[in-house]
């Protein structure tokens, strides 16, 4: 595995790391590392995906998202947005007149207004409004 005769290994290639300093193994199915990486724990969850550096990813469920590499855990969709698959990197906003629904209490799709109510932005809290008729 050495060039030129070194007794430092060959840098291993993107999603592997070297164990041992002798030898290239894979990183883990939804993880990736950086070429040239030294240990299991330089492999790291893919986006979508939330688990230990170096261990197994589990997928962010419906109404989460991680949109980072790495050990960050799944975070849940914020008011007014929603997500209905697993493994998601982002949340949609739900349209003008819609709200979101939830589903054990994470946001998986936006539902219609009741008649004679609407939705109104305050920074990140929904606020849902009565409107009276004249």
């Amino acid at each position: 595995m050495c060039r030129g005769g070194s007794d430092l290994p060959v840098g291993c290639t993107a999603n592997t790391y070297a164990q041992m300093m002798v030898l290239c193994i894979s990183c883990l199915l939804l993880t990736q590392s950086l070429a040239g990486s030294a240990a299991r724990t330089d492999c790291k969850c893919i986006r979508g995906y939330t688990g230990p550096d170096g261990g197994a990813c589990a997928e962010c469920t419906a109404g989460t998202y991680n949109y980072t590499d790495g050990a960050a855990t799944c975070q849940t969709c914020g008011a007014g947005s929603f997500n209905p698959l697993n493994a998601a990197t982002q949340c949609t906003a739900c349209e003008t007149s819609k709200y979101t629904e939830s589903l054990m209490g994470k946001p998986t799709k936006c539902v219609d207004c009741a008649a004679n109510i609407w939705e109104h932005t305050e920074s990140v809290a929904y606020v849902r409004v009565l409107l009276v008729r004249a």
